[in-house]
């Protein structure tokens, strides 16, 4: 089974409540919120299912905005590996080998190149 971090749940949660979303938007989910202190991580379809239902109850661009509050420690052992990293190529590295500490869903993959270096996240189509 896929499965992605509690940690990045709750974070979604989080910040749709605060963009104005109740917790009682939130009945129904198959992971409900308030059993998110007591387990390690969630399935990939329900993590997908709440984005979905953020979505149609906020609108476009909710995954940029929670994007963008995202802080180092959001992302736990991976996070503060990053933190002794001396440059920016060494995060990428450190990414693709641990990446699957926060989900097995997604496959992460850096191709070096001479002058540009991409950055591939996939996944299944959900």
């Amino acid at each position: 089974m896929n499965y992605i971090s509690i940690s990045l749940y709750r974070k979604i949660i989080n910040h749709a409540l605060n963009e104005g979303m109740t917790r009682d938007d939130f009945k129904g989910v198959s992971t409900p919120i308030d059993s998110i202190e007591q387990i390690q991580a969630v399935p990939a379809n329900h993590f997908f299912e709440l984005h979905e239902l953020i979505d149609r109850e906020i609108g476009p661009g909710f995954s940029v905005r929670v994007g963008q509050q995202m802080k180092i420690e959001d992302y736990g052992v991976l996070g503060l590996s990053w933190k002794t990293c001396s440059w920016a190529g060494e995060i990428f590295d450190r990414s693709e080998r641990y990446f699957m500490l926060l989900s097995n869903t997604y496959f992460f993959r850096v191709e070096k190149g001479a002058e540009i270096s991409r950055v591939y996240l996939n996944r299944q189509a959900h």
